[in-house]
């Protein structure tokens, strides 16, 4: 994400590791009984896959950090 997305970067990975968190504490909340058991089984082991918020986080930080070279004409007259 370079230098300019780091921010959003790090800011996005905070937020959606709090969430993976917040799922995998409580699996309860989650609609669909096949999930909260996939859920729930990943709670037991211990493990939980970090991929899923890294890469949601990557794809806040290009699409903050285009959106701001958009506005400040880094890609137009």
């Amino acid at each position: 994400v370079g230098v300019p997305g780091s921010m959003p970067f790090l800011v996005a990975l905070f937020v959606f590791s709090l969430i993976t968190y917040g799922v995998a504490k409580f699996p309860l909340l989650l609609p669909e009984r096949w999930f909260r058991d996939y859920i729930k089984s990943l709670a037991s082991t211990g493990r939980v896959p970090f991929g899923v918020p890294i890469s949601a986080a990557a794809i806040v930080a290009i699409l903050v950090s285009g959106a701001l070279s958009i506005q400040h004409g880094a890609f137009g007259p």
